[in-house]
């Protein structure tokens, strides 16, 4: 499995971001995880880095772009 197919739906993205220390942080600053995972979610959609495609009505799978996996790859190329 790709790195960028962690996560298939809006709700798997929460799940993940659950479990993070942005959770934690968001804890200690009184501020809502789900909210800020849908946040940063709808930017990156913004952003033409990720991508909504509707299955059925009430579920929506995301799809990394073709520049969302440029991205990431230059800044892991990058780190090297």
């Amino acid at each position: 499995m790709c790195l960028w197919q962690m996560a298939e739906s809006e709700a798997d993205v929460v799940k993940f971001m659950q479990r993070t220390l942005c959770a934690v942080q968001c804890q200690s600053l009184n501020a809502n995880v789900t909210d800020v995972a849908r946040a940063s979610l709808q930017r990156l959609i913004d952003d033409g880095l990720v991508t909504r495609k509707r299955q059925t009505d009430d579920v929506c799978k995301l799809d990394v772009t073709s520049l969302g996996r440029a991205v990431y790859k230059g800044k892991c190329d990058g780190a090297d």
